[in-house]
């Protein structure tokens, strides 16, 4: 299942999970309000990372009014408010802060990057705050937080196929050209976990999400000749900037690569 399919799946499942839990949490016997039941949504609504966000903002969108042409939740209305998460910690962390400025937010979605999660989850469970993820991957976030649930696989699966299907084409080498984020680090930390020594060597490249310009080290890689390269990018738009000079390079050279 590729990143966005996962996106789209997950927004519309943390938005049927939160109206079956608010609706079960009322009771038959509680009084209705008719104030609107608030969602507070963290996701990447800028940078490369904004095509993920994109689709997490449109499907919970489809799903929020499909729910409240039906009537909503005992009668309230959902309605979303949406701050930008920039795929990085410290705006997310930002990005919380301003949600939780508003005490009717006690749910928030933050089914973007795993960093966004990482971060401000130490902000929201002290606070009581539920959050959810249909896209955070991070191994790191297994078993972090009572008050966390994705819904969604670790990377840690992914990253074992990964491994596994390196060893069965019997690739004694592979290089990895990865990007520094919580997402990146995690699949390349399974990765590494199941292809051991014996199986072969790993040399890897580790570029921050700042950089465009890729050729130093593809060039590096491809000087020590390894049977495959694996490209760990946080977002669509470095992936293609990989790829587009890796050609340039002229490399012919094995593939394997992440959601």
């Amino acid at each position: 299942m590729n990143q966005t399919t996962k996106l789209i799946l997950g927004a519309v499942i943390v938005v049927a999970v939160i109206v079956v839990g608010y609706s079960m949490s009322k009771g038959p016997n509680k009084p209705v309000s008719t104030e609107p039941f608030k969602i507070g949504v963290i996701t990447p609504l800028t940078g490369d990372a904004a095509v993920l966000g994109e689709f997490l903002k449109n499907t919970t969108d489809l799903a929020v009014e499909q729910i409240n042409l039906a009537g909503g939740v005992n009668g309230q209305n959902l309605e979303v408010v949406y701050e930008d998460g920039k795929c990085s910690g410290a705006p997310a962390v930002s990005a919380v802060q301003k949600l939780l400025l508003d005490d009717q937010i006690k749910i928030i979605d933050a089914s973007g990057c795993s960093s966004e999660v990482l971060a401000i989850l130490p902000i929201t469970e002290p606070k009581g705050i539920f959050v959810f993820s249909g896209a955070a991957t991070s191994p790191d976030l297994t078993n972090k937080s009572p008050l966390f649930a994705r819904t969604v696989p670790s990377d840690a699966s992914q990253g074992r196929a990964l491994a596994l299907a390196a060893i069965a084409r019997n690739w004694k080498k592979v290089a990895i050209l990865q990007e520094s984020t919580d997402y990146a680090l995690g699949i390349f930390k399974a990765f590494a976990d199941h292809y051991p020594a014996s199986a072969g060597t790993i040399v890897k490249e580790e570029f921050p999400s700042t950089v465009t310009d890729f050729r130093s080290p593809l060039a590096k890689l491809q000087a020590g000749k390894p049977d495959a390269l694996f490209i760990i990018p946080q977002a669509p738009g470095s992936a293609e900037r990989i790829l587009k000079q890796l050609s340039d390079l002229n490399w012919s050279v094995p593939l394997l690569t992440g959601d």
